[in-house]
């Protein structure tokens, strides 16, 4: 039985240069900090058929 080395290794782009790889690996990782410093925010979002939370910010 073969065994896949496709989970185990990263995703490589083909043909691209390492700088661009690179970059979107910084796009990411960028994008995961906005959304977890925004989740605090949203913390108390609700739909309006929803009853408010207790918590006094």
């Amino acid at each position: 039985m073969a065994v896949s080395t496709w989970a185990r290794e990263p995703v490589r782009a083909a043909g691209r240069s390492t700088a661009y790889r690179d970059l979107w690996t910084w796009l990411i990782i960028a994008a995961h900090i906005q959304l977890r410093l925004a989740r605090p925010l949203a913390e108390d979002l609700r739909r309006p058929w929803k009853r408010p939370t207790d918590r006094v910010p």
